[in-house]
């Protein structure tokens, strides 16, 4: 389980996936795979969950958390 701290949420690379937009950037959402899915409506844009730090180090399988929430 990811932990929803501030320094997982500093290693958090949402800005740049083609699926977070100025919903999520106004509610300063982020960390979507240690807490709860985002409020916003998402556009399946694409995923780069795969690519962050805080993926990589949890060993998570998933993406879309925007989507679906905490792992």
């Amino acid at each position: 389980m990811v932990q929803d701290n501030q320094d997982n949420f500093s290693k958090c690379g949402c800005e740049p996936c083609p699926s977070y937009n100025s919903c999520m950037r106004g509610g300063t959402e982020k960390l979507y795979c240690g807490k709860e899915k985002s409020h916003c409506e998402v556009p399946m844009s694409g995923c780069i969950c795969m690519n962050c730090l805080v993926h990589k180090e949890n060993r998570l399988t998933s993406g879309y958390y925007c989507l679906k929430g905490k792992v």
